[in-house]
């Protein structure tokens, strides 16, 4: 078995702007975190797992540039929000290493991963719903 560690990033309130999620909270008293660690618990990965209790742009910052392996994102869907966790997360993947998204059917989703790909001179797959830039800082 592989060395591994996943950071989960999440802030485990839902998101006001997106009404499904947010019945989904109000049923759990306004916090799925207690959900999430019980999930991780019962399906045996606890010890691989590192809740990190915040936003995605809080998180970027505790990691150093070029220190994580794979980065997939799936926070706010906002062009901004998709932008801001761009900006956040590429430099912190290594050299020829891979970043991804879900969501990319929605068009702000798209329109943010666009931009970001064409400023940086890169192109991005989609796969089913997600996209994924691989060859990063290469």
């Amino acid at each position: 078995l592989k060395n591994v560690t996943l950071y989960a990033v999440d802030t485990w309130r839902g998101n006001a702007d997106e009404p499904d999620m947010k019945a989904m909270i109000d049923a759990a008293n306004g916090d799925i975190y207690p959900e999430f660690i019980r999930n991780i618990n019962r399906c045996g990965v606890a010890d691989y797992i590192v809740p990190m209790r915040m936003t995605s742009v809080e998180a970027a910052k505790q990691f150093k540039d070029g220190e994580l392996a794979f980065v997939f994102i799936d926070a706010g869907h906002s062009y901004e929000d998709v932008t801001a966790d761009l900006n956040a997360w590429y430099p912190k993947v290594k050299g020829g290493s891979t970043i991804a998204g879900h969501d990319i059917a929605r068009a702000s989703v798209r329109k943010a991963v666009d931009d970001f790909t064409k400023k940086i001179g890169k192109r991005f797959r989609a796969w089913n719903e997600c996209w994924i830039l691989d060859g990063c800082h290469a």
